[in-house]
Formats: structure tokens, C-alpha cells, sequence
């Protein structure tokens, strides 16, 4: 779990719980998560058999280049250990199984749709701050409208007070 999202999800716990939306989209992200860990720890025991077999293989040629260099064996001896080196490669099988492609389309399915209502969370926020320039805006023509007008009032106010 990334240390950043865990800070600001406790420096905002108080937001996070008064906002039903935000505490659902923080609860998917953990779920999400740690099934981003499962996916990994698969991928890890896929690529731990993939170097077993590629162990196997590199076995198999050594064993070939020993066995072709070899003169004095008969045809049905030839080539035994490669062979058998072979044998236990097929009996690996692929280390990639379907069920970690199955766990990895679930996963990819999963970020799709986090995407998705992050997004449109996004276009809400988007929304929600340019709607707040606009009042910033307006706020901003008005008081500055007031104090111009407070400035002439008192102008003309002190032209009135004045002697003649």
C-alpha cells in the first residue's frame, strides 16, 4: 500500500467519513488493492516456475552438447539425459495457468471501473471549482463595486461638508 494515500487518508478521516461517496470510492480502492497484491503474489509464483523451467532447459543443452560430442554410444543410449531434461520440462507445463490470467482479467476489470469513477469524480470536482472561480469572481466585482462606491460617497459627502 503506497505511505501517501495512507497519510491523507488519515490527515482526512473526518472528511472521508462524512462523505457516504468518498468513504465508498476509499473502501473500493482498499479492496482493490489488496487484490492488486493477490495478482502480484501470483505473478511472483508464475515467475519463480518460469525460471525452474528455464533451468531445465539450460540443463537440457548442456547435457545435448555433452551427449553430441559422445562417439562410443549406441543410437538407443544417445541423448538420455537431454531427453530426459525434456521430459521434465513438459511436466513443468506452462508456468503462466489460467487461473492467474483469470485473477489478471478480474484485476484489469476492477481498475476499469475504479478509473471510471474516478473520473467522474473528477468531472464533479472540476465542476465544483469552477463554479467556486465564478463566485470568487463575482465576489471579487462586488466588493470591489462597494468600496469604489464607498470611496465616492465619501468624496461627495466631503464636498457637501465642505465651507464654501
Amino acid at each position: 500500500m503506497d505511505q501517501e494515500v495512507v497519510k491523507v487518508v488519515l490527515e482526512c478521516k473526518k472528511d472521508i467519513r462524512n462523505s457516504h461517496q468518498m468513504f465508498a470510492l476509499l473502501d473500493d480502492y482498499f479492496e482493490y488493492s489488496m487484490q492488486t497484491l493477490d495478482i502480484c503474489t501470483s505473478l511472483e509464483t508464475c515467475l519463480e516456475k518460469a525460471r525452474d523451467s528455464q533451468s531445465i532447459i539450460q540443463l537440457a543443452i548442456k547435457y545435448f552438447d555433452e551427449e553430441s560430442r559422445m562417439v562410443d554410444n549406441t543410437e538407443r543410449k544417445r541423448y538420455v539425459k537431454t531427453l530426459d531434461e525434456l521430459g521434465r520440462f513438459r511436466a513443468a507445463g506452462n508456468p503462466f495457468t489460467n487461473k492467474f490470467f483469470v485473477l489478471f482479467e478480474s484485476i484489469y476489470k476492477q481498475q476499469l471501473v475504479m478509473l471510471k469513477k474516478l473520473q467522474v469524480r473528477n468531472m464533479r470536482f472540476g465542476k465544483k471549482i469552477k463554479l467556486a472561480k465564478v463566485w470568487t469572481r463575482a465576489s471579487n466585482i462586488i466588493l470591489g463595486a462597494a468600496v469604489v462606491s464607498a470611496l465616492i460617497f465619501s468624496v461627495v459627502a466631503a464636498a457637501m461638508a465642505a465651507p464654501r
